[in-house]
């Protein structure tokens, strides 16, 4: 997620609401990022692995982008249902 916020705030028209999108990702509201909710399941989550290869990252940014905001982001289509899985 670092990867994303670095190439994010890279953006001039981004640096100017930077303290907006941050408060944003910190935000519950916005973000769940406990391993079971929703916008993680099926991008970095499968099951009860957690997926590091580039692939289901990218997805796992786009999500977070599109979340809070960032213009320019594109939805990613969650799951119709997350499997049932428990906080490690």
């Amino acid at each position: 997620m670092a990867v994303s916020g670095i190439s994010s705030f890279a953006n001039a028209a981004l640096q100017q609401n930077w303290k907006q999108y941050a408060a944003k990702v910190a935000d519950a509201q916005t973000i769940d990022w406990k391993r079971s909710a929703p916008m993680w399941q099926s991008n970095i989550v499968q099951g009860n692995k957690l997926l590091t290869p580039q692939g289901p990252v990218k997805r796992a940014q786009e999500q977070v982008a599109h979340a809070i905001g960032l213009p320019g982001a594109v939805p990613v289509q969650l799951p119709a249902t997350a499997p049932d899985t428990e906080e490690p």
